[in-house]
């Protein structure tokens, strides 16, 4: 007879962390699969400098990978003489389900530019 010992973690989520679970749609498994496999899950985060400092705010949110290395991946300048700097940065779980990060895909063809090439600064104007 062999007997086998096994503990499972399941992570069960309130009403609101299913509401954020749901608007990552099929990116939740691979945030799933980041948590479980070191916890920290790779964020890409475009912040628009906006046209005063007060209206500075967050325009992009995506999952990003582990090739690319924390920090500054780059910036695109826009015509309205305004910028959107583009950051990866490592977050936990827990992070996203407390402070509610959700997936925002405006500028997405920008931030896959700066994913795909080395160029630092995309002028758009």
């Amino acid at each position: 007879m062999r007997e086998v010992t096994y503990t499972s973690t399941r992570i069960v989520l309130d009403a609101e962390e299913k509401r954020i679970a749901k608007a990552w749609k099929g990116d939740w498994k691979k945030i799933l699969k980041f948590h479980r496999e070191d916890g920290s899950i790779p964020l890409i985060i475009g912040t628009w400098s906006g046209y005063t400092s007060k209206q500075r705010r967050d325009v992009h949110c995506s999952l990003g990978s582990n090739d690319i290395p924390n920090g500054i991946m780059g910036i695109v300048k826009f015509g309205d003489q305004t910028d959107m700097d583009v950051v990866k940065k490592e977050v936990t779980l827990t992070e996203i389900l407390e402070k509610g990060i959700l997936p925002m895909s405006s500028y997405s063809d920008q931030v896959r530019v700066l994913k795909t090439t080395d160029r630092v600064v995309i002028d758009l104007s």
